[in-house]
């Protein structure tokens, strides 16, 4: 998630460098649009933070739910392992 908030600010501004590079506007229009544009894509981020947020606790509640029936193929797959401790 954390490389993909990276790309989003980096992407958001680039674009506002752009807008505000090329655009032949008033100085109060444009603050008009850019600050609407920067209100958009934070509630926008917003709306995904939330969705990806109740994904995991969704998640989370049924793997408590269910801890006592034996492990699934997903449970048993490389990414949910924990590494085996090195023995002499």
């Amino acid at each position: 998630m954390k490389p993909f908030l990276i790309g989003f600010a980096i992407g958001a501004t680039i674009g506002v460098a752009t807008v505000v590079l090329t655009t032949q506007r008033s100085s109060g229009t444009l603050n008009e649009r850019v600050n609407a544009t920067i209100r958009d894509a934070l509630e926008a981020g917003r709306r995904a933070s939330a969705a990806q947020e109740s994904q995991m606790w969704s998640d989370f509640r049924n793997r408590l739910a269910h801890k006592d029936t034996p492990p699934t193929i997903a449970d048993t797959s490389p990414e949910y392992q924990l590494p085996k401790p090195d023995t002499p």
